[in-house]
């Protein structure tokens, strides 16, 4: 869990310890890797800076960013609403924002993504960093009233780093070295980032073997797998297992559920994956979508959103091994050749 706030004790959850001194409109991030420049409505523009809020959007979920539909609240899931899955980000009782931990950040964007006043930013060493010290002195003290309002919907520019960047290429090899309830987070914190509910299971539970639940904004819900290993193959057979637990448990038709695999990279083209792929769809009429971290993470750094899970999307099979395509829907033609990693959007071999 995300550690306690010690200003929550004297201020209203919510409210701000600072606000810029006009209407924030714009983030700009450009290329990346840089301090990110805000504009303000009254003309004025510098570097963002941290404002203090208590709600603290860059650690922690509100209960309303994790809550699923209905029919899966009683899913035992995971009851951390940390945003960040290695626990980097703190707030010590002895400074007035969050700080980041440059040995436990792996540089995956979150934290910079979630913050509404742009002064979260990826360094060259690949740390997150808060900028906190105001250097184009934007911001004033802010009242109580002004401070409970709700934040911010500036608009954004530019991505959180070049695709390339050391920590996107590096990916697999961080990915080995989280255990599996921190990157079990890490995925479901990309998910929901990047505009899917998501829900995984409780660590311990041995009693449920489905690894999580999505839902979309377009009322699309769904079963996850989460196979970082060298395991691919036995995701689609695992998704097929909880397709028969949602349907026995819940009632609910199988031809509803999206079903859905995050792998670190896409199998070899040889592999047995996409053909199993293929053979559901063609004998059960069953959908499997496949997606990478790597992919899911381009779509975070370039603030790209899935509103909705359309027919064939993200969708591999013994005829189509790549992402391509759907990466290029969301990032348009000048990104989408840039792949983060090998195995990020076609196989390795």
């Amino acid at each position: 869990m995300a550690e306690v706030i010690p200003h929550r004790l004297t201020m209203q959850r919510g409210r701000k310890l600072l606000d810029y001194r006009a209407r924030l409109i714009r983030t700009q991030f450009g290329s990346g890797v840089r301090p990110v420049a805000v504009d303000l409505r009254n003309g004025l523009q510098g570097r963002g800076t941290c404002l203090g809020c208590h709600d603290a959007p860059c650690m922690e979920y509100a209960a309303d960013e994790l809550a699923m539909p209905t029919v899966f609240q009683s899913f035992p899931g995971d009851p951390s609403n940390s945003t960040c899955p290695t626990q980097a980000i703190r707030w010590s009782e002895l400074l007035d924002h969050p700080q980041v931990s440059s040995e436990a950040c792996i540089g995956c964007g979150i934290c910079i993504s979630r913050c509404p006043y742009g002064a979260i930013s990826l360094g060259d060493d690949g740390v997150a960093r808060v900028e906190a010290t105001d250097p184009d002195n934007l911001t004033r003290p802010t009242a109580a009233a002004e401070s409970a309002r709700p934040h911010a919907q500036a608009s954004r520019d530019g991505q959180i780093a070049p695709i390339a960047f050391y920590t996107m290429r590096r990916t697999r090899q961080t990915l080995e070295e989280l255990d599996s309830q921190e990157s079990s987070l890490l995925v479901r914190n990309l998910l929901i980032e990047c505009g899917i509910k998501c829900r995984i299971r409780r660590r311990g539970d041995t009693n449920l073997r489905m690894d999580g639940l999505i839902a979309t904004s377009a009322d699309q819900i769904g079963v996850l797998e989460i196979e970082l290993g060298n395991a691919a193959l036995e995701s689609p057979r695992s998704l097929l297992e909880d397709v028969a637990v949602i349907h026995g448990r819940h009632k609910i038709d199988i031809h509803q559920l999206e079903l859905l695999s995050v792998l670190s990279a896409l199998p070899n083209a040889r592999s047995e994956y996409y053909q199993v792929i293929s053979d559901i769809r063609k004998v059960l009429s069953l959908q499997c979508r496949t997606i990478t971290v790597g992919a899911l993470l381009v779509l975070l750094w370039t603030f790209s959103r899935i509103q909705a899970l359309p027919v064939n999307s993200f969708v591999v099979s013994s005829s189509n091994k790549t992402l391509f395509n759907d990466m290029h829907h969301y990032l348009g033609q000048s990104l989408q050749y840039q792949e983060p990693y090998p195995g990020a959007y076609r196989p390795l071999k």
